[in-house]
């Protein structure tokens, strides 16, 4: 697996996550996209971003959300098995989760990810299989088709990766983010914020405040 990782950019690693806890998340995704659907609308003025959003730059018509905290444990529990994954001595940096759930007709923009993304996976984590297109560090194209609990890990700032319009009902889909110790994004851990679990504008006011106390 690792030189593939270190030929291509990318490998699979199937079954990475247990069925139950697979199972658990993806009824748990669907159900607060659901949530969102009804509170978001009604909540006016809530900056919180604890329900996710109902938009973003990439999938502009589909549910997502940064940091939840039941990724943002599974971020954690998951880096020591990329870290095994791609023999990594030093322990990756854990920056932040994301996650959506993709419906009839959605499509992900072709993109690199930013600083923050250096090692980044996505995993299948129920509903229809929907492949992702990812271009190798040759430039190649392929397409990844994962079943619920497969994980692609890839060099999210190096590799070009997209997927074409979605013609199943539903597909729950994890985001989890790490840089190495010598990444770009480096000193920025838990995406500047400080601590998991937390949304980014309270998270960072936070962490400028434990600075400023600690100055």
């Amino acid at each position: 697996m690792l030189d593939e990782f270190k030929n291509k950019g990318f490998i699979i690693v199937r079954k990475s996550i247990p069925t139950s806890v697979v199972e658990f998340l993806d009824r748990y995704l669907v159900m607060k996209e659901s949530v969102a659907q009804q509170v978001i609308p009604r909540e006016a003025g809530c900056d919180c971003k604890y329900w996710g959003q109902l938009t973003d730059a990439l999938c502009e018509t589909t549910w997502g959300n940064y940091g939840d905290v039941a990724t943002e444990v599974l971020l954690e529990i998951q880096k020591p098995i990329i870290e095994e994954v791609l023999k990594i001595e030093s322990p990756l940096i854990p920056h932040y989760s994301y996650t959506r759930v993709y419906k009839e007709g959605d499509a992900l923009r072709a993109h690199l990810d930013r600083e923050a993304c250096e090692i980044s996976s996505t995993i299948n984590i129920g509903g229809d299989i929907w492949p992702i297109f990812i271009k190798d560090l040759s430039g190649s194209t392929h397409e990844a088709s994962l079943s619920p609990g497969d994980m692609l890990v890839y060099q999210g700032v190096k590799l070009e990766h997209w997927r074409e319009p979605f013609k199943g009902e539903h597909c729950s889909q994890v985001f989890l983010h790490y840089t190495t110790t010598n990444g770009l994004a480096t000193g920025i851990k838990y995406d500047g914020r400080s601590q998991l679990g937390i949304p980014y504008k309270i998270g960072v006011l936070i962490k400028e405040e434990e600075e400023e106390n600690n100055t």
